[in-house]
């Protein structure tokens, strides 16, 4: 028998379900499992006419109307449940103190945000809805709403951190359900090709030290040489160049050591780094790499104070947006004036506002390719693996510039100039 199509409506194994989308759940309405008065699933055609009632009651509250309806309660261990158990252990909370407890080394802060902002989006949508009830076409439905709404980046973000919550409920509090995430085909999202052109870096690097930022001059010129995403420069503790002329650092989201060679660029900065945090704070200083100029301590590692304060150079290096009130909040930040930056003798370049901070590791791994630097090498200056390595080049980092053509062409006319 065909089965009749209603908005919002789910028949899965004889157990039917109302699952509103995200602008119904942003008024306030809730998926619910529908039962009669006993607890029983209903039966086909009174499952419809319930799902109609139900969508009746949404179209009113859209118009002004009735207030939204609630799910029933069971006795089941529901969503609210298996998220707060989920991140009520030591290494998910955001108290520090709590964080570092037992010993055991607790996630990135970043890490431990995501998973408390994706098991709230979870609880808001099925939040009294037993655990056991969730299903793979509910999920799927919610992310193909969340990639339509939110992108596909953001969406796969909440569907990994909520398998990993299902799972915590399947395998480790040994609760009756099934994981509906694992095995949803989640959709790739395009690498952004974009690279930093090197007027534009030599600009931002001017103009952040002209206006009194020069860690954050700093911080973009061991990333772009480092090959270093923010989250692993921010924390980084003071390296040191060897006899070698080897720059040495750990990671810290991976343990890992990379190294790369000091060239001229990146040493120049390290030396004048090292001799104006030495004079400004002293020794103590110089344990850590970036240090912020307003507090004379490390940038947060969530990066959103690094973050703004980038933003607001690369906004001025530019010459502005058009947007006179996001100038003045650039200003503000950095506690400059209008007056300060009219006087400085630094040309704008305009396209540095489609420039992001995470670019510079896009520029940074295409110099190397560009620079004739096979995986291995680039494996080695990096800190990553040799297959993350090949997955960057091939899909999201390496932007090729004309210089790889040049040298495709040439090694052409070479060939051809030995079969002619």
């Amino acid at each position: 028998m065909a089965k009749e199509k209603i908005r919002y409506f789910l028949w899965r194994d004889g157990r039917p379900r109302w699952v509103p989308g995200p602008k119904a759940r942003a008024l306030g309405f809730k998926g619910q499992d529908l039962k009669d008065d006993a607890g029983a699933w209903l039966k086909y055609g009174a499952a419809i006419d319930l799902a109609q009632q139900l969508n009746a009651a949404l179209d009113a509250k859209v118009e002004g109307t009735p207030a939204p309806l609630a799910i029933a309660r069971t006795g089941a261990p529901t969503i609210t449940e298996l998220v707060d158990q989920f991140l009520a252990r030591p290494k998910l909370q955001l108290d520090e103190r709590v964080a570092d407890r037992l010993g055991k080394k607790k996630l990135a802060r970043s890490t431990r945000l995501a998973y408390h902002a994706h098991g709230q989006l979870l609880k808001d949508w099925l939040g009294d809805a037993p655990a056991g009830s969730v299903t793979p076409a509910m999920v799927e439905g919610f992310y193909d709403d969340r990639v339509a709404d939110s992108g596909i980046t953001t969406a796969n973000a909440i569907m990994r951190s909520w398998k990993t919550i299902f799972y915590f409920g399947e395998d480790k509090l040994r609760w009756p359900i099934k994981n509906p995430v694992k095995g949803l085909e989640m959709d790739e999202a395009d690498g952004r090709l974009v690279q930093w052109s090197r007027a534009e870096i030599d600009c931002f690097v001017a103009v952040a030290d002209y206006l009194g930022w020069p860690s954050l001059g700093d911080a973009l010129t061991l990333a772009l040489l480092t090959s270093q995403r923010r989250n692993d420069l921010l924390p980084l503790r003071g390296a040191a160049i060897d006899a070698g002329g080897i720059y040495r650092f750990v990671q810290s989201k991976t343990g890992r050591e990379a190294k790369v060679k000091a060239v001229p660029m990146l040493l120049d900065r390290i030396q004048a780094m090292h001799a104006r945090k030495r004079a400004r704070w002293g020794e103590a200083a110089l344990e850590y790499e970036i240090i912020c100029e307003s507090t004379g301590l490390p940038y947060p590692p969530d990066g959103s104070y690094f973050g703004r304060r980038f933003s607001a150079v690369k906004l001025i290096a530019a010459g502005g947006n058009g947007s006179n009130s996001d100038m003045a909040e650039a200003l503000q930040l950095l506690d400059v004036t209008d007056a300060q930056v009219a006087a400085m003798p630094i040309a704008r370049i305009p396209s540095m506002n489609d420039k992001w901070f995470r670019d510079l590791r896009d520029t940074a791994v295409t110099w190397l390719a560009a620079a004739g630097c096979d995986r291995y090498e680039i494996a080695t200056v990096t800190g990553l693996s040799i297959k993350s390595v090949d997955t960057i080049l091939q899909k999201h980092y390496l932007v090729l510039d004309d210089g790889f053509a040049i040298r495709a062409g040439d090694k052409l006319v070479a060939h051809l100039g030995k079969i002619a």
